[in-house]
C-alpha cells in the first residue's frame, strides 16, 4: 500500500510541475530570472531521480517495509506541499509562470497564502522535497534532496525579490515587512 501511495504522490507531483512548466507569461513580459530557472531545473530534475535511484539501490528495490510511520509522514508532507504549491498557482493565476517576469498590468498579490508568506509556491516545493526525503528513508537521498533544490530555490528567491522590489518600489518593501519568506511568522 505504501509503495502505491508513493508512486501516486510522485505522479501527482509530476503532473503539477508539468502544468507549471507549460505556462508562459501572457502580456509580453521578459524573463528576468538570471539563469535561476535553469539552475532550479537542474537541481530538481537531477536530485529527485538520483535520490530515487539511491534509495532503490540501497533498499534493493524500494523494499523498505510496508511504510514505517515516518514514511507516511513524508507522504503527508508531499501532499501538503503539493496543495500549497497548487494554491499559489491558483492565487497568482496568469502571473504564476516558470520565468521570473513582470507583465503589463501585473499587480502585487497579497491574498490567499500570499497573506502569510511571500513565496508559497517555493515553500510548497521544498515541503514536498523534504517529504520525499523522509518517505525514501535513506540518509544519502535525504542529504542530496536537502542540498541541491534548497540552494537553487534560495538563489531564485533572491533574484525574484530583486525584480519585485524594482517593479513595486513602494508596495514590495512594505509587504516584506509584514510577511515571512517561506515559513509563516518564522522565516
Amino acid at each position: 500500500m505504501y509503495r502505491i501511495a508513493l508512486v501516486l504522490a510522485l505522479v501527482c507531483w509530476m503532473g503539477l510541475e508539468r502544468t507549471i512548466r507549460l505556462r508562459r507569461s501572457n502580456g509580453g513580459g521578459v524573463s528576468l530570472d538570471a539563469g535561476t530557472l535553469c539552475f532550479l531545473r537542474w537541481a530538481i530534475y537531477g536530485s529527485v531521480p538520483l535520490a530515487l535511484a539511491i534509495a532503490f539501490w540501497h533498499s534493493r528495490g524500494f523494499d523498505f517495509g510496508a511504510g514505517r510511520p515516518w514514511q507516511w509522514v513524508g507522504l503527508g508532507m508531499i501532499a501538503a506541499g503539493l496543495a500549497i504549491r497548487g494554491s499559489a498557482l491558483r492565487t497568482l493565476r496568469r502571473f504564476f509562470t516558470p520565468d521570473i517576469t513582470i507583465v503589463a498590468g501585473q499587480r502585487l498579490i497579497q491574498t490567499g497564502l500570499y497573506r502569510f508568506v511571500r513565496h508559497p509556491g517555493y515553500a510548497g516545493m521544498l515541503l514536498s522535497i523534504g517529504g520525499l526525503a523522509v518517505a525514501l528513508a535513506n540518509g544519502y537521498a535525504a542529504a542530496l534532496l536537502a542540498t541541491a533544490p534548497t540552494l537553487a530555490v534560495w538563489r531564485r528567491i533572491r533574484v525574484e525579490e530583486q525584480v519585485l522590489r524594482q517593479a513595486f518600489p513602494d508596495d514590495y518593501p512594505r509587504y516584506c515587512r509584514t510577511t515571512a519568506r517561506l515559513i509563516p511568522f518564522v522565516f
